[in-house]
């Protein structure tokens, strides 16, 4: 169950990504409670391709960390994720991938980037220095950071 879930990320210090597929703005709002419930607020982070969903979790949670996923972003996607900030908030592009001309239109829009999937170590350590993410399937931190080292 959820609970459960969250209750161990508490235990273990884990930042959870919630990624949402689908959902009313009700149900959404219950995933929220529970994550207030158990102290985790602020120490999760929401992503979704939907931005509906995401306003749910904004509009209900101010303060919510949200990541807006797209395939290769677009000026009109970067727009959509400023309309996702509060005063309160982060918000950041979760990308598969990304160009330099959108990097800088991430930094005039003041949104953070990060990427997903990259596999490969060498492949992070040449990604744009602004990418402040990675998702991996099967990279472990560690060997990223040694990989760093090397260089």
């Amino acid at each position: 169950r959820f609970e459960e879930f969250i209750t161990l990320c508490k235990d273990l210090a884990l930042h959870p990504y919630i990624e949402l597929k689908i959902g009313s703005q009700a149900q959404i709002e219950s995933l929220v409670d529970i994550v207030e419930k158990a102290g985790m607020r602020g120490k999760v982070t929401w992503i979704s391709f939907s931005a509906t969903l995401l306003g749910y979790v904004k509009n209900y949670d101010s303060k919510a960390r949200l990541g807006f996923v797209v395939g290769t972003p677009t000026t009109a996607d970067i727009a959509t994720a400023v309309s996702l900030k509060t005063n309160e908030n982060e918000v950041f592009l979760d990308v598969a991938e990304i160009t330099d001309a959108i990097v800088d239109e991430c930094i005039d829009a003041h949104i953070p980037a990060e990427i997903w999937t990259v596999d490969n170590p060498t492949t992070i350590k040449n990604l744009n220095k602004y990418i402040s993410g990675v998702t991996s399937n099967s990279l472990k931190a560690s060997v990223v950071l040694y990989m760093a080292t090397l260089y």
